[in-house]
């Protein structure tokens, strides 16, 4: 029910869901391409700053659509979002966000949910704080998209080691950032990823950031090195 009405661009569409006494069966949108980070590695050449820029308006805008309609979906990682279609050569993409199933809930705007996390995330890179701390709004959907978007602009993920230190690091330590970086990427950045999660921006608000106004040629991109 709560995806039954769903209809944008950058949200997978469910035409059916269908179960028995031991499957569900979801009938959705057929996308050609693979989740994200495989299609990024498999076209590693030919992915230019361009494509990586409407990749995060994309999710963004995404996010922005769930969250009017009071949706969180509370786990999105690299292997939720799925390339719908791709023209490299003429720089386009079309990446939508998948699987509701088993973690979207609805929300109410400016009310905190409290609910164990238990371990409904599957990467706990991409797990904001207040999931940690088991009380949490939709600003942990922009935080996963901070993450998302801190690889594919820098190259590497913020936070590494074993899941017990990604934790740890992600609840105790300010994010770094390299010397290297764009400071319209950097500024950006740092609009998802406060560890106060109302130091972060809306969607709404990101889709206005400097970042998609700025000229290419002041955004050099980097290589992804890691998934």
């Amino acid at each position: 029910k709560m995806l039954s009405g769903l209809d944008h661009p950058n949200i997978i569409k469910i035409f059916k869901i269908l179960e028995d006494d031991d499957y569900i069966y979801i009938i959705h949108d057929f996308c050609e391409g693979k989740d994200l980070f495989s299609f990024l590695l498999e076209h590693k050449e030919k992915i230019t700053e361009d494509i990586i820029r409407k990749i995060i308006n994309q999710l963004l805008t995404g996010v922005s659509y769930l969250h009017q309609n009071n949706i969180l979906h509370k786990n999105i990682i690299p292997s939720k979002v799925l390339v719908y279609s791709s023209d490299l050569s003429s720089g386009d993409i079309q990446v939508k966000i998948s699987d509701f199933v088993s973690n979207s809930e609805y929300f109410t705007k400016g009310e905190l949910t409290y609910k164990s996390f238990g371990n409904k995330i599957s990467n706990p890179l991409f797990m904001a704080p207040e999931f940690i701390e088991e009380k949490y709004d939709n600003k942990v959907d922009i935080w996963s998209i901070g993450v998302l978007s801190y690889i594919l602009l820098i190259g590497y993920p913020p936070f590494k080691g074993k899941e017990h230190e990604i934790l740890y690091n992600i609840s105790h330590k300010k994010i770094h950032f390299p010397e290297y970086l764009n400071e319209t990427k950097k500024n950006f950045l740092e609009e998802m990823l406060g560890l106060d999660p109302n130091d972060r921006l809306d969607a709404s608000q990101l889709l206005k950031d400097q970042y998609f106004c700025a000229s290419l040629a002041d955004l050099p991109t980097v290589s992804m090195t890691t998934t």
